[in-house]
C-alpha cells in the first residue's frame, strides 16, 4: 500500500486512513461473514489494491453470507457496528455490493489530494 501510495504523492495522513478502513472490512469479515465452524481453509478473504488516476482503490471481498440489513439512523448494534460507519468515514467513496450467501465486495477509494465539490 505504501509503495502505491508513493507512487501518487499520496500524504501519509491519507494512506493511514486506507491502512485503518481495509482493516476494518477485514475485521467484519472475520467477525461477520462465515460460520463459527467453517474451517479457516474454507473461510476465504481477498483484498485488491491498485493506484491510478491519483487515487487508490482497495476492494474486501469474502464469499460469505452477505451482509445483514442495515439498520436506520447509522446506530451500531450490540456486536460494535461502527466498522462501516467508520469506513465512510475515512474513504472518498465506499461501495458495499453484498447478496445473501454469495459473499460481500467492499470497495473503498482514496483521492490522493481532496476534490472540490
Amino acid at each position: 500500500m505504501t509503495d502505491l501510495a508513493e507512487d501518487i504523492d499520496m500524504p501519509s495522513s491519507a494512506v493511514e486512513d486506507i491502512q485503518v478502513a481495509v482493516s476494518e472490512a477485514c475485521t467484519n469479515v472475520v467477525r461477520h461473514a462465515y460460520p463459527p465452524d467453517m474451517s479457516d481453509e474454507e473461510a476465504e478473504l481477498l483484498i485488491r489494491c491498485s493506484a491510478d488516476g491519483g487515487k487508490i482503490t482497495a476492494e474486501v471481498i469474502d464469499h460469505g453470507c452477505g451482509l445483514r440489513q442495515q439498520r436506520s439512523g447509522g446506530n451500531a448494534d450490540d456486536n460494535g457496528g461502527f466498522g462501516l460507519i467508520l469506513i465512510h468515514t475515512l474513504m472518498d467513496q465506499v461501495q458495499c455490493m453484498s447478496s445473501p450467501d454469495s459473499g460481500t465486495r467492499i470497495r473503498m477509494v482514496k483521492f490522493a489530494a481532496r476534490k472540490n465539490c
